[in-house]
């Protein structure tokens, strides 16, 4: 269960998302302005990425302005920013950009929602004051000018429809049936973003125009631009060129329409073919707060943030009860569904087939728990302890602030009002109010959002269709029969005491090295075990350890124990450890910035560790107890196999995953390794065998190599090292993986079938690999004519032809697949395509990489790719984890990324690129496989 990451995700989107009528800027690094028009801009200095600097165009309107003979036009706008303006005809705008390595899809995106449009152009050339004004010419043409021709219209409507289809999954077809119901008498209801098939291929060029001049004034706009620019000079070239814009005639200022809180029960049950888990939704709707201090707003932000932290304690500890009713616990309180000027308290779930309605009776009868007897003074230390650790490492990270983050931010505060104030003084304000806030504080909030009546009560499921064993009479019976319940008090159980039952047998450190090419020092300890680190406070306080062995599931291969060699990893984070369970260790871990993981793979096993300077021993100490000291935990266990095989069941019911599966198996040359999971390997797994397996790949740790980067002390390191990594268990044992078939198909290889679908589209995939040395050199020309591949396959598939909505591929080489044959290439493409479209896809595929190994490609085309690449890792060196891959490339396959990388990228041409493509894509190994869509009667999958 991740429901903590998932709290921590929603309570941070949540504290802005108070939709205040209240507004402030409190920060005095931000500068924010409004020009006579009406139009809003926010500018910050920052440099995370040096050199770089981000804009953003945030529009006040998404497709809740449309008519019914308008629907999908506010997203076909958002395409069309795309498609041609005033200075930038055509596809141009995109070609402009990716000249200043911008990339389209990565740095160059938008989005359309029900109430809102933004757009953004990020990592631009701070230092080009040409790139800063075009950057500034194409905001404003976003705003204003932009061409909307016929022709291009009329190529964008196709490229939408396979949108439409590329997304149209059950989940969002029950959505939109569900929509009605859960907003009823609002327009919220009729407007999902995407808009009708019919409307997108039918309107009229001048309906979609007269749209445009209605709904895009300066008034309903802010531009957002963050990065290493001086704010006067942009401020004064925004005056400048903005202020000319004027509202055409009839535009229309927006606001979010109102959603009321509903005063009984709504109950939503929703069924689809294709849906492969059976999901319920329980939100309880409440009023968006209407702050009128900064003060209270984040007060009330914190009173969120620990209301949420606690109850997701709770529903913690019920998901972790044997033979639970429900799994993949989420919970928070953010905006409701599609609505931003509404808000929901939401938790949400996976269920067992038939436990539905006890899943969900399950739920309201903890929060009405909570509701009756509130929350325990015991638990309240609990979540402050850990909201402190959250707000020290917000703080901690300020500095690493990234442009994207400020500029994402400010886009918020425009659309939904409220403070806006730096990190320093939001955190500070936050811990000062933290001893003033009370358990009866916490249950006073809870008291103000669920309703026993029903009121502002939303409960929604998604089943399968032939899986739907209740309906909307028995959730609404379910829900209120939990408040005739003589419930009792919640009873905190508190886990404490040492990680570890007793200290190791402390090791030593036999040998110290320098390495001083990368400012890094080699340790070798006394159990045979070698360290790499290099310090460096680049982000303070953090500190990331990866640990390798080579070995992994091939030292113990057999066919006959496959469904528990493929299990493992699904076993190792439910299972105990010491005396803890897996949901003792998340409670006695509260309040410590620390993440310990441990994954088995074919070839190798992993330990990594993400700390901080003061939890960095505890972060050991759980390494070394992960290590050594796995023990079964039954229930857990029993509860995992049903619920993992419920899940499984129903998933090749959707002709994606069925794709999915053929590509594995296919790919994979039918290898059992290869295969994705299914309920049947769950079920056939033994947890014996599996804890076995896992004791033997760390009963001898001889042959693990550490890597470290971070901001740790050396002296505190190597103390640490002696402790808990010399101290592992060791016997000089050193292996190397073992042969046991695991490898891609060889060979030239076509695979068609079809499979029954709801949305009918057809799946073209080719894998391409073989056998290429690891070097510098074949890793740049891999990435680039990866990339330049991908984008002649975009230009032809989609801007040409409107078949497709998105293409996913790339070429890379990798140093080893199996530990036996070496390091090899590959080259994925994936595409859906309408149905009859698959053999000219096919062909197109197969000719533009033929044209490359001809003719080459353009030294615009591959200066677009280097000036990317190398803007990339020039960022990318700031990071901690950059370095802990290239302590990793050096260490095992001698590569030197730092030294050799750009240099190599530098002097890459286009004729290495033609010969790469021709001398190691073209020759060799390829499968294909299509998929097409067919009635169930022709249905036969590969």
């Amino acid at each position: 269960m991740n429901i903590r990451k998932i709290l921590l995700t929603i309570t941070a989107i949540a504290a802005c998302l108070s939709a205040s009528a209240y507004t402030a800027v409190n920060d005095t690094a931000v500068r924010v302005g409004t020009l006579p028009n009406g139009l809003t801009y926010y500018i910050r200095h920052n440099t995370v990425p040096a050199g770089c600097a981000d804009f953003f165009l945030a529009r006040n309107m998404g497709s809740v302005v449309e008519r019914e003979n308008e629907r999908g036009l506010a997203h076909f706008l958002e395409h069309m920013c795309f498609n041609g303006t005033e200075h930038f005809p055509g596809n141009s705008l995109i070609s402009y950009l990716e000249t200043l390595g911008v990339k389209f899809g990565k740095n160059l995106n938008a989005y359309t929602s029900t109430d809102e449009t933004v757009y953004n152009i990020c990592k631009v050339p701070s230092g080009r004051m040409s790139a800063v004004d075009s950057c500034l010419l194409i905001l404003r043409d976003w705003s204003c000018a932009l061409t909307l021709s016929d022709k291009d219209i009329d190529d964008e409507r196709g490229v939408i429809v396979n949108e439409w289809r590329h997304r149209n999954s059950s989940a969002n077809r029950m959505l939109e049936n569900a929509l009605p119901t859960l907003y009823p008498g609002s327009i919220y209801g009729e407007r999902m973003p995407i808009g009708k098939m019919e409307v997108v291929e039918n309107f009229k060029p001048k309906t979609l125009r007269d749209f445009y001049r209605r709904w895009h004034r300066p008034d309903n706009e802010a531009i957002i631009i963050v990065g290493d620019i001086n704010p006067d000079t942009i401020e004064a070239r925004i005056v400048s060129l903005f202020s000319q814009i004027k509202a055409p005639k009839g535009a229309r200022k927006t606001t979010a329409p109102t959603v009321p809180v509903n005063d009984n029960l709504i109950v939503s049950c929703q069924t689809d073919h294709e849906q492969p888990v059976h999901m319920v939704q329980l939100h309880f709707r409440h009023d968006t707060p209407d702050y009128t201090s900064e003060s209270d707003e984040i007060r009330a932000a914190l009173v969120s943030d620990l209301m949420l932290n606690m109850l997701v304690n709770r529903f913690d500890e019920l998901e972790s009860e044997p033979d639970c009713a429900f799994h993949h616990m989420g919970l928070g309180d953010r905006k409701y569904l599609m609505s931003r000027p509404a808000r929901s308290l939401m938790i949400r779930g996976l269920c067992q087939a038939g436990r539905e309605v006890e899943s969900l009776t399950a739920w309201y009868r903890e929060m009405k728990r909570a509701f009756d007897f509130g929350f325990l003074p015991s638990e309240l230390e609990h979540a402050k302890a850990q909201l402190s650790e959250t707000l020290g490492a917000e703080l901690r990270k300020a500095s690493r602030k990234s442009n994207s983050d400020y500029a994402r931010e400010y886009v918020r505060h425009y659309l939904d009002g409220g403070v806006l104030s730096s990190v320093e003084s939001r955190v500070n304000a936050k811990k000062a109010m933290m001893p003033e806030i009370t358990a009866d504080n916490i249950t006073a909030a809870l008291r103000s959002i669920v309703n026993p009546s029903g009121r502002g009560v939303v409960i929604l499921s998604y089943m399968p269709e032939e899986e739907n064993n209740f309906d909307e009479d028995d959730m609404r019976a379910a829900f209120h029969s939990v408040n005739d319940l003589a419930l009792t008090p919640y009873v905190d159980r508190v886990v404490d005491g040492p990680i570890l039952a007793s200290e190791p047998q402390r090791g030593e450190i036999a040998r110290i090295d320098s390495l001083g090419r990368f400012d890094a020092v080699s340790y070798t300890l006394s159990n045979g075990i070698k360290v790499l680190a290099r310090r460096s406070s680049v982000t303070p306080g953090q500190v990331l350890v990866r640990a390798l062995s080579p070995g992994g599931l091939s030292m113990q291969y057999a066919d006959s124990i496959v469904p528990s060699l493929k299990m493992l990893e699904e076993v190792i984070p439910i299972s105990a450890y010491g005396r803890f369970s897996a949901n003792d260790l998340k409670r006695r871990l509260t309040g410590k910035d620390l993440k310990v993981s441990v994954e088995i793979k074919e070839t190798e096993e992993k330990v990594e560790a993400s700390a901080t300077t003061a939890t960095l021993a505890d972060a050991f100490r759980l390494m070394y107890l992960r290590m050594t000291d796995i023990r079964p935990d039954r229930k857990a266990y029993e509860s995992m196999v049903k619920t993992r095989s419920a899940q499984l069941r129903n998933m090749m019911r959707n002709a994606i995953q069925i794709m999915g599966d053929s590509i594995h198996r296919n790919v994979y040359n039918h290898h059992p390794l290869g295969a994705k999971t299914i309920a049947a390997t769950v079920e056939a797994a033994d947890y014996d065998t599996m804890l076995d397996l896992y004791r033997d790949r760390f009963a001898d740790c001889s042959d693990f190599t550490y890597y470290i980067t971070g901001d740790f002390a050396p002296d505190s390191l190597a103390d640490l090292l002696e402790r808990y990594v010399a101290s592992l268990p060791a016997a000089g044992r050193r292996e190397h993986p073992r042969e046991m078939g695991y490898r891609y198909t060889p060979g030239d290889k076509e695979i068609r079938f079809t499979a029954e679908m709801s949305t009918p589209q057809s799946v073209v995939y080719t894998f391409r690999h073989a056998a290429l040395p690891y070097t510098m050199e074949n890793i740049v020309a891999a990435r680039a004519f990866g990339q330049i591949y991908k984008s002649r396959l975009l230009a032809e598939l989609r801007e040409k032809r409107g078949w497709t909505y998105s293409i996913n591929s790339h070429c890379s080489v990798v140093p080893d697949m199996n530990g036996i044959d070496g390091p090899t290439f590959l080259l994925p493409v994936y595409v859906k395509v309408p149905d009859g479209k698959e053999n000219e896809t096919s062909r197109i595929v197969d000719d533009i990489l033929a044209g490359i190994a001809t003719d080459g490609v353009t030294a615009e085309e591959l200066g677009k790719v280097r000036e990317n690449a190398l803007r990339d890792n020039n960022e990318a060196e700031t990071d901690n984890s950059y370095w802990l891959a290239v302590l990793k490339v050096f260490d095992r396959d001698g590569v030197d990324y730092p030294a050799e990388y750009t240099d190599a990228f530098r002097a890459l041409t286009p004729e290495a690129i033609r010969k790469f493509a021709s001398e190691s894509i073209l020759p060799s190994s390829r499968m294909k496989i299509i998929m097409t869509p067919a009635t169930s009667a022709e249905s036969s999958a590969n």
